[in-house]
């Protein structure tokens, strides 16, 4: 690096009691700063000669410059304590930047003085690489209109636009879903059944984007009242009929069958072999689920059976909830 002749530095010391401000617009060679390459920052041209250069990384403080130009008739350049050794200055007070990494992003500050005048500018400058996968942290299960969701998007990333997907689609805010902390946190309040699914979130800038690993949300709901299909009642003899029991639920409960308060079998299909008329008459389904460490029994809507007889299922562990779907079969009378 050279050093400013002595006479040059009289020169600069020539004081005025009145100084002329000018903004000086920064330019860069490219659309992108991109982490790896490099970029070139250049000055306008301002109506007026100036004798002394200097470039800051942030404010325009001693701690932060970068480098002192001097221009003609002067010569030469000092780096400062923000000096990396990867800064370069060129013809016209211009600032060659090599290597480009995110500590590089933010604010450069141009300043240039000359006898009575003053110059000043600023450039953001925002580094563009390949982002690191955004984590995310886990959730448990939730129950429908009692609990809320919390999902947070943890990421290093200063510059980077954040947005969120529910089974690899968008997702849309809502008076019930918020986002908040610059997009780093999901909030949704109350959750329904319809937010069950895969979470990510997704970081982007204009040059790469990567996303999460998925995160699922399991919603705790029902069971509604167990529907049986087919439901027709009158049936043929000697045929088999076979019976589906479904409620609309997570997680998928169990099921049991009962005619005349008879217990037939468990699960969500009951085969009648062999139909006849005295097969006809009512059959029950009822769902059987055990939700939580506790021991509580519970009969819900009208049933032929007693609590009393789902107290074993529920000593292992849950509360049992009991809620009968019912059909009515008829046998053809002979003629």
């Amino acid at each position: 690096q050279n050093e400013p002749t002595l006479a040059g530095l009289r020169l600069l010391l020539i004081a005025s009691t009145q100084v002329v401000k000018y903004h000086l617009p920064i330019f860069m060679d490219r659309s992108n700063a991109i982490e790896g390459q490099r970029i070139n920052l250049t000055v306008g041209a301002a109506p007026t000669s100036f004798f002394i250069c200097n470039w800051y990384r942030g404010s325009d403080s001693q701690e932060k410059l970068i480098v002192t130009v001097y221009l003609p008739p002067l010569s030469g350049y000092v780096f400062g304590p923000a000096y990396t050794g990867r800064e370069t200055p060129g013809p016209n007070c211009s600032l060659r930047i090599e290597n480009l990494n995110q500590d590089d992003s933010g604010t450069y500050t141009v300043t240039k003085d000359g006898p009575s005048v003053h110059g000043t500018g600023n450039h953001s400058v925002e580094v563009l690489g390949l982002l690191p996968k955004p984590n995310m942290s886990t959730v448990q299960l939730f129950r429908e209109n009692m609990d809320l969701v919390h999902l947070k998007c943890e990421t290093t990333v200063k510059f980077a636009n954040i947005s969120w997907l529910q089974n690899g689609k968008p997702l849309s805010s809502c008076p019930r879903i918020q986002l908040s902390n610059n997009k780093q946190t999901l909030t949704i309040q109350p959750v329904l059944r319809h937010d069950a699914g895969a979470y990510q979130c997704q970081i982007s800038n204009p040059f790469s984007a990567q996303r999460s690993d998925t995160t699922t949300i399991s919603v705790i709901y029902g069971p509604e009242k167990p529907v049986i299909r087919p439901n027709d009642v009158c049936n043929e003899e000697h045929i088999n009929i076979i019976l589906f029991c479904k409620a609309d639920a997570y997680p998928e409960p169990q099921y049991a069958w009962f005619r005349d308060n008879v217990e037939l079998d468990y699960g969500p299909k009951l085969i009648i072999e062999d139909f006849s008329e005295n097969q006809a008459g009512g059959y029950v389904c009822q769902w059987v689920q055990h939700l939580w460490p506790i021991v509580t029994v519970g009969l819900v809507g009208p049933s032929p059976l007693s609590p009393s007889l789902f107290v074993g299922p529920a000593t292992r562990g849950g509360i049992l909830l009991v809620r009968p779907g019912s059909i009515e079969l008829v046998a053809p009378k002979s003629s």
